[in-house]
């Protein structure tokens, strides 16, 4: 049995490191409530850390970290100066917004050290105009798309604006008019001048007799007279005789094998019998009545025989259903962790999930952006992990009114920046706290 510490040389270790005692000293791996000289805070360090040589303040080691991370700001002028942005203002930190001017235009923005570092212009007039001249046609596409529309230049062709007009001549009916490329980039515009299309696009309409082959085509019986060209009429179907409204472009698109109305076609799934051959199809047991095909419906998985809650409009695009049997992605029945990590510079902390044998791997990810690992917490499966991550989520959300911190700019490599928290509203301790208190109610 080792030899229990004397309170005494345990309490020099403290005083060395800096830190004052404020109740007798119990072991080594025990919390041991002290005040902190250099900046005056209770803490509660343990021992054996402190032994090993790490600090017992965490918001000064924190401090200390960020300084000796932090970019020196020569270096960060260095950078926007390499990517044509002068600065007008003092540096403070990667993610704050920087007062600069662009080199080449002479706008004035606002961009971080972290868009530049990540590869972003900075500068958005420029942006603007490199969007522009890479959505600008050549010379030879501009005049192949004419041709395609049966119009011709007129003159030596040069660049317009999308909106702006510019004099064509119509191989159809031989006239001179006005045109500009955001008319021509209609969708369903037919070829030729203004006047030309439009003939062409009324041709293109459903006659009378077309409307009644249509629906004898589809196996419905029209309702009145021929409605023209409006879009919604009344029929009745031939095989489940109820009178409905349907679409004739509808009816233009879907395929003749289709008969009937929606209903009927399985356009609109509602026949109990239809939802019955799709659930088996794809090997989930209803446990709950149905209710809708965008609500959550409680399923037995016919292949692990574990409960599930997918949506019947996402099965019916093809989606499987079962997230334990999905073969892509996060895996919810193999071990996993929930890990917490920190970034110093961003001043944000971050909750999330991992399969333990993910490739790549997905904290190692994260270390190589300059995250810190804090606490990583084990279980042998991964909907328990899941779980544990969704409530401290809620309980962050909700609870504590917490905002996301982080936006995809400044995550564009990882991802995960829902899942962030500003540090300066939450310590990393309280939410340790919070996924310790959770875990009690899963097994690991």
């Amino acid at each position: 049995m080792a030899k229990k510490l004397d309170p005494k040389m345990a309490e020099k270790v403290m005083l060395k490191a800096g830190l004052k005692p404020l109740q007798p000293y119990e072991s080594t791996t025990t919390k041991w409530k002290c005040i902190h000289k250099a900046c005056g805070q209770i803490v509660y360090p343990v021992y054996a850390r402190v032994r090993r040589g790490q600090g017992g303040c965490y918001e000064c080691g924190r401090r200390q970290s960020e300084r000796s991370r932090r970019t020196p700001e020569s270096k960060a002028v260095a950078i926007m100066l390499k990517a044509g942005l002068q600065p007008l203002e003092p540096y403070t930190n990667a993610v704050s917004r920087w007062r600069c001017k662009c080199l080449k235009c002479g706008y004035i923005g606002y961009p971080s050290l972290n868009m530049i570092n990540y590869g972003q212009g900075g500068c958005k007039s420029c942006g603007h105009v490199k969007t522009g001249l890479k959505s600008r046609l050549s010379k030879k596409e501009a005049l192949s798309r004419l041709e395609k529309h049966k119009l011709q230049a007129i003159g030596e062709y040069q660049w317009h604006d999308k909106l702006e007009m510019f004099k064509v001549k119509c191989l159809i009916c031989r006239k001179n008019s006005k045109t500009n490329w955001d008319t021509l980039q209609r969708k369903g515009r037919q070829p030729g001048c203004r006047s030309c299309s439009r003939r062409a696009a009324s041709s293109l309409q459903v006659t009378a007799e077309k409307h009644y082959q249509l629906l004898k085509v589809h196996n419905l019986k029209p309702i009145g007279k021929y409605t023209g060209n409006k879009d919604l009429t009344s029929v009745l179907c031939l095989n489940c005789n109820k009178k409905r409204s349907i679409k004739r472009s509808f009816l233009l698109q879907r395929k003749n094998k289709m008969q009937g109305c929606m209903e009927c076609a399985g356009a609109r799934i509602a026949n109990p019998l239809k939802i019955a051959r799709v659930m088996q199809k794809a090997k989930l047991k209803p446990l709950v009545p149905y209710s809708g095909g965008h609500k959550q419906w409680e399923c037995e998985c016919l292949r692990c025989g574990e409960i599930v809650y997918p949506q019947f409009n996402s099965i019916l695009r093809g989606q499987g259903g079962c997230i334990y049997c999905a073969e892509i992605g996060f895996n919810y029945k193999k071990p996993a962790i929930v890990y917490l990590i920190n970034h110093i510079e961003m001043n944000s902390v971050k909750i999330g999930v991992t399969n333990l044998d993910s490739k790549p791997d997905r904290l190692k990810q994260f270390q190589n952006y300059g995250w810190d690992i804090y606490k990583k917490y084990e279980f042998l499966r991964g909907i328990d992990a899941f779980k544990v991550e969704q409530s401290v989520l809620k309980w962050l959300r909700e609870h504590r009114k917490l905002p996301q911190h982080l936006s995809i700019e400044e995550m564009p490599k990882t991802g995960g920046q829902s899942e962030t928290v500003d540090a300066d509203l939450i310590t990393i301790l309280e939410i340790t706290k919070k996924i310790e208190q959770v875990i009690k109610g899963y097994k690991k």
